[in-house]
């Protein structure tokens, strides 16, 4: 049973956004948004953070934003000789979705196969166990997203998706 109120979360909840709104506001160098993602991620409690547009993600184009703290192997398997972030499932759910959304749910999303699921079987191996994606779209520029991964408590997710 938890002592705090719906309320007082609600208010850590709105404290910790606007936090996060006001840095990334005075931000202005890659380096500190690098930091301030890692800040981010972990406060949210998850070890791990995407910040990327959706181009072509083997290098990292100008003025495009490109920030990662990922396992060795995942950026190997997704960026690396393989490039199968062609195919991410993650990256094709963001066209698919309207709003934020758990890696647990993203079947409810699109159709997910058997290279989704050895996908997800390798990144769970290599501490990606659950993860939140926030898709960004804005008309004229490529798509990107920001997402957190890698938790102690993957059932806590879902509390970050407003």
């Amino acid at each position: 049973m938890s002592l705090t109120s719906p309320r007082s979360r609600h208010r850590s909840c709105l404290a910790l956004a606007h936090s996060v709104v006001n840095a990334l506001r005075a931000t202005t160098a890659s380096d500190d948004l690098a930091a301030l993602m890692g800040s981010v991620a972990r406060e949210l409690g998850f070890r791990y953070y995407a910040l990327i547009h959706h181009d072509d993600l083997r290098m990292s184009p100008p003025h495009r934003v490109d920030l990662k703290d990922y396992p060795a192997a995942i950026g190997e398997r997704l960026f690396g000789q393989e490039q199968s972030y062609r195919r991410d499932p993650i990256i094709r759910g963001c066209l698919f979705s309207d709003s934020a959304f758990i890696w647990s749910d993203l079947s409810k999303i699109i159709e997910l196969d058997s290279r989704d699921r050895a996908s997800f079987d390798f990144g769970v191996r290599e501490g990606l166990n659950e993860g939140i994606t926030v898709p960004y779209v804005r008309i004229g520029d490529c798509m990107g997203s920001c997402t957190f991964a890698g938790t102690r408590f993957p059932q806590k997710a879902t509390r970050y998706l407003g």
